[in-house]
């Protein structure tokens, strides 16, 4: 049930015309280009893979008759299932009386009555703000089996690379992080990538904004390495840049190809895209007075090549 609390905001003099907001953290895996986005309107997708291995071998002449044929080629696919998620809210145009938003209200034509307009922007801002927050922490922490709330519906790329059989690259004996161990850990994870991901530049760190700031203060405490403290914004490690994602949680990290294209070993899946408009508003049928704010969404994760990233999982 959606509801509407008001406190202490009784009319008594002038007051400020915009509304203040608290700051969301927005979608980082997408706004920082970690994965990439596929918005397809299918149920379930596939990302094909293939890999060949046993190529080379000793010269012959005359090969076809030889019957010398070697290689192997192994295609299979991950398979991503979108589940409906939505917001819905009812909002009553009636709560405002009494308040300080009842002279921003029509009076003069109470079957018409509207929200008052100031909170009608920030209200739907607000939402959509509050969404992208949300909707980056499912895309990390969502689990069908131990999840809760919004993290029950489908399962995040946590949960996907530490399924049974994955073949995600673990790193050993994991401990809590901080500014004294963070160098220490994220080596022990690079060396673990097969040598192409080290070699790839399109290969990140991605990890939580908790210990994201413990790895900028021990790149301060390092001696003078070229590196300037005094800009928010972390200097590589081991060439490859370091990304802070609000959805990851604390002590845990990722080491990978991850991009904005079909280059990323990182994706998602959603009707953003071709549902034209992400939110919905309009007012209830009559004899309502109500008003709604509605968002449909197909959503689902999927990791390209789990054999190809590395996590550090506290």
């Amino acid at each position: 049930m959606s509801t509407t609390n008001i406190s202490a905001l009784a009319f008594n003099g002038d007051q400020l015309e915009t509304i203040v907001s608290f700051m969301r953290t927005g979608n980082d895996t997408v706004s920082k280009g970690l994965a990439n986005i596929d918005e397809h309107m299918a149920t379930t997708r596939r990302v094909p893979r293939i890999d060949v291995s046993n190529i080379i071998q000793e010269y012959n002449s005359d090969p076809r008759q030889a019957g010398v044929s070697q290689g192997t080629i192994d295609l299979d696919e991950r398979l991503a299932t979108k589940i409906k998620q939505m917001v819905y809210m009812e909002l009553d145009p009636n709560t405002y009386d009494a308040t300080i938003f009842e002279t921003m209200q029509n009076h003069e034509a109470l079957l018409n009555k509207g929200l008052p307009p100031t909170v009608e922007g920030a209200i739907i801002n607000n939402v959509l703000d509050k969404y992208l927050e949300r909707y980056d922490i499912q895309l990390w922490q969502s689990n069908t089996s131990t999840g809760s709330g919004d993290l029950e519906f489908f399962d995040g790329y946590l949960a996907k690379l530490t399924a049974g059989g994955a073949g995600t690259i673990l790193v050993p004996s994991p401990v809590s992080l901080d500014a004294s161990n963070i160098e220490e850990k994220m080596i022990a994870a690079f060396n673990l990538l097969p040598q192409p991901i080290k070699e790839s530049a399109n290969t990140k760190f991605a990890m939580s904004l908790t210990d994201y700031y413990f790895y900028i203060q021990a790149m301060q405490a390092k001696g003078f390495k070229n590196i300037d403290t005094t800009v928010n914004v972390a200097p590589p490690y081991l060439a490859k840049p370091v990304v802070g994602v609000a959805g990851l949680p604390a002590g845990k990290f990722v080491v990978g190809e991850m991009t904005n294209d079909q280059n990323s070993n990182f994706w998602i899946f959603n009707n953003f895209g071709v549902e034209g408009s992400s939110f919905e508003f309009d007012r209830l049928p009559r004899p309502s007075d109500k008003f709604y704010l509605k968002s449909v969404d197909r959503v689902d994760v999927q990791i390209a090549k789990p054999e190809e990233v590395v996590l550090y999982n506290a």
